[in-house]
C-alpha cells in the first residue's frame, strides 16, 4: 500500500506553524510497513485544494489529510472531500453530543459554526476526539482509503494511536506490538537527548516519546512474524532503558501512577491520607486504594499537620499529608515504617495560569515519592 500525506493550512505555507504531524505520520506508517512516498502542504484555498486532493488520489492508495476540520469559513477539508469522491455528508446527532459536552467540560461556550463538525461521511467511520471537537473520519470507496484527521497534535496524536494505528494494521501482514514505559520526575528533552541514537537510527523496535495527561511516556513498537518475537525485541529495549532511567520509571503500561502505586502495595495496606488547601485533589486520585481520608478546608499551621499524622502512626501502614500554603508552594509529609519524610516543593514556576496543571504536578511527585518508598 502507497501513501500520501497532505497537511492543509495556509498557517503551515507561511511558516508560522511547523508541521511536526507529517514527520509523525511518516514514522508510524513506515512502522505498519506502509510506503509514504509523498508529502504535500497545501493553503486554504478551495481551487487549490481539489486540484491537491485528486492528485492525491491518482497516485496513492491511502491518503491522509490534516487540519481543516475546524468550525470557521476556511475549514473545508471535509466539505472538498466529499465532492471530489461523490460521498454525501449527513448531520449526526451523537457527535453533536460530544461537541456540546466538550464544551460543557471545558467551560467555553459553544457557537453555531460548530454545529459544522458534526457533519460526517454518510458511510465512513467515525473517529472520536477526546481532546477537541473536531472528529476524524474514514472514508473507503473507490479502491480508495481517505482519512482526515484533525490538524492540533494533542488531538491527532491521540485519534491516530487509539483508533488510526489499530484500523491501518489490517492492511499489514505483520504482526505489530507495542509497550509504554511511564516517567516521572524527568523531561523530554533530556530523555530525548539520553536515547538520540536509538530514536535515529532502530528500524524494529522502534522507541519515541509523547506526553498526555498522566506527564511523558516512551513507546517501544516491534514487529515481527509473532507475537513472542515482537515482546522479545521489545523488552530487550527496555533493559537498555531501565539501565539509564531507574529512578524515573514507575510502570511498565500502567499510565497512572496512582494505579502503579495500588499495584505495589499488598492486600489490606492502611494508607491514611490528609489534605488541606487543595481542593481534596490527591484524596481523589488515591481514592481506590486508601482505607481512609481526611479533607480540612484551611489550615494555615504546618506543624499541625505533621502532628496529626503523628499521632496516627500506630494506626496505618502510611500516613501522607499534603497541604497548599500562602505562598502558593506544596509542603508534603510522609511517614512510612523508618522512612520520614517532610518536603516543600514549588510547583508555580511555568504553570501559574494553569492550576490543574499545578496540582496534577503536586500529587503526581507525592505518588511517586509513595511508591518509591513501597518499591524500595
Amino acid at each position: 500500500m502507497n501513501s500520501e500525506i497532505v497537511s492543509v493550512g495556509t498557517e503551515i505555507l507561511l511558516g508560522e506553524v511547523v508541521n511536526t504531524n507529517a514527520s509523525y505520520l511518516s514514522e508510524r506508517l513506515a512502522e505498519l510497513g506502509i510506503n509514504c512516498f509523498y508529502h504535500t502542504v497545501v493553503g486554504d484555498n478551495r481551487e487549490r485544494m481539489k486540484l491537491t486532493i485528486k492528485k492525491a488520489l491518482n497516485r496513492s492508495d491511502l491518503i491522509i489529510l490534516t487540519g481543516g476540520l475546524g468550525p470557521t469559513y476556511d475549514d473545508i477539508t471535509k466539505e472538498l472531500v466529499s465532492e471530489v469522491m461523490d460521498e454525501p455528508l449527513v448531520f449526526d446527532e451523537n457527535i453533536l453530543k460530544e461537541i456540546k459536552n466538550m464544551f460543557i467540560k471545558t467551560g467555553r461556550i459553544m457557537t453555531e459554526n460548530n454545529k459544522r463538525q458534526a457533519y460526517v461521511f454518510e458511510n465512513g467511520y467515525i473517529l472520536k476526539n477526546h481532546k477537541g471537537t473536531a472528529p476524524g473520519l474514514i472514508l473507503e470507496k473507490n479502491d480508495k482509503v481517505i482519512i482526515l484527521l484533525p490538524g492540533p497534535p494533542k488531538e491527532l496524536i491521540p485519534m491516530f494511536e487509539e483508533q488510526v494505528f489499530p484500523y491501518l494494521m489490517r492492511f499489514n501482514d505483520l504482526t505489530l506490538r507495542s509497550k509504554h514505559v511511564y516517567l516521572h520526575g524527568i523531561g523530554e528533552s533530556q530523555v530525548e537527548s539520553m536515547f538520540k541514537e536509538i530514536m535515529e537510527e532502530y528500524t524494529n523496535p522502534t522507541l519515541a516519546t509523547y506526553s498526555d495527561e498522566n506527564g511523558l511516556y516512551l513507546r517501544i513498537t516491534a514487529s515481527g512474524q509473532s507475537e513472542y518475537e515482537c515482546f522479545e525485541k521489545i523488552d530487550s529495549l527496555i533493559k537498555v532503558i531501565k539501565r539509564q532511567l531507574t529512578d524515573y520509571i514507575y510502570s511498565v503500561d500502567i499510565p497512572k501512577l496512582e494505579d502503579a502505586f495500588k499495584s505495589k502495595v499488598p492486600s489490606g495496606f492502611r494508607l491514611f491520607v490528609f489534605e488541606s488547601n487543595t481542593d481534596g485533589r490527591l484524596l481523589h486520585r488515591l481514592s481506590d486504594v486508601m482505607v481512609e481520608g481526611r479533607y480540612l478546608k484551611k489550615i494555615n499551621e504546618e506543624k499541625r499537620m505533621i502532628l496529626m499524622l503523628e499521632g496516627m502512626l500506630d494506626q496505618y501502614d502510611m500516613l501522607v499529608g499534603l497541604m497548599r500554603l500562602e505562598s502558593g508552594s506544596f509542603l508534603y509529609s510522609i511517614r512510612y515504617q523508618d522512612h520520614k519524610i517532610v518536603e516543600e516543593v514549588d510547583f508555580d514556576r511555568g504553570y501559574r495560569n494553569d492550576e490543574s496543571e499545578i496540582y496534577r504536578r503536586a500529587t503526581s511527585h507525592v505518588i511517586k515519592v509513595m511508591f518509591d518508598l513501597v518499591v524500595i
